[in-house]
């Protein structure tokens, strides 16, 4: 394994044979908050974690989604962390990060995800993920900027994206992600539902 490289190391929720961290070049061009995103600052002076500590804090965030534990976003987020969800308004603080996430937990109660690959460089972490979860409870989604409701189909949808997240002084302070919303919608729609393709 090349010097530098991060192994991830295997968890109650993570998967079993989890990839090798590979370095991610990163410039100040390529850099997602240089992309015209507001972005939290930490007042004060700190020192910023090495590769393996942004790994644990990212990690640590998003393994919210298995223990369903919000109150760990108070130690891992900054109080006005700015999440960029790929589709509808941004969240830009701890509070609405927490009713957005809720709303997940609200719709999958059984909700598992899986780290499928992490990749670290810099103040930057990025993880590829699984979700798998039956929809129980209604679900909101955006569609053409409306918000819509789902209700509960009894379905059960296996879902991947990508997360990226910006680690500063032991706090996530800014994230994107890019989730398949239309795999997930179609696994969740009833058969009527469903487009039937011309023949």
């Amino acid at each position: 394994m090349p010097a530098g490289n991060l192994r991830i190391l295997s968890g109650h929720a993570r998967t079993a044979a989890p990839e090798f961290v590979v370095p991610l070049a990163v410039t100040q061009e390529a850099t997602p908050a240089d992309a015209g995103a507001t972005t939290a600052v930490l007042a004060g002076e700190c020192l910023n974690g090495t590769r393996e500590e942004n790994v644990d804090v990212a990690q640590r965030y998003l393994d919210v989604w298995n223990s369903k534990d919000l109150s760990l976003f108070d130690d891992l987020a900054h109080p006005d962390v700015v999440h960029h969800w790929g589709q509808g308004e941004d969240t830009t603080d701890t509070d609405a990060l927490k009713a957005s996430t809720e709303a997940f937990f609200t719709a999958f109660l059984d909700m598992v995800m899986t780290f499928d690959q992490v990749i670290a460089e810099d103040d930057l972490v990025v993880i590829r993920w699984t979700l798998n979860g039956t929809q129980t409870g209604p679900f909101f989604e955006l569609e053409l900027e409306l918000e819509l409701e789902l209700e509960p189909s009894g379905n059960e949808a296996t879902w991947s994206g990508i997360n990226i997240y910006r680690v500063s002084c032991g706090k996530v302070v800014e994230s994107w992600s890019e989730a398949d919303g239309v795999g997930l919608r179609e696994q969740l729609a009833a058969p009527e539902d469903q487009a039937t393709p011309v023949s």
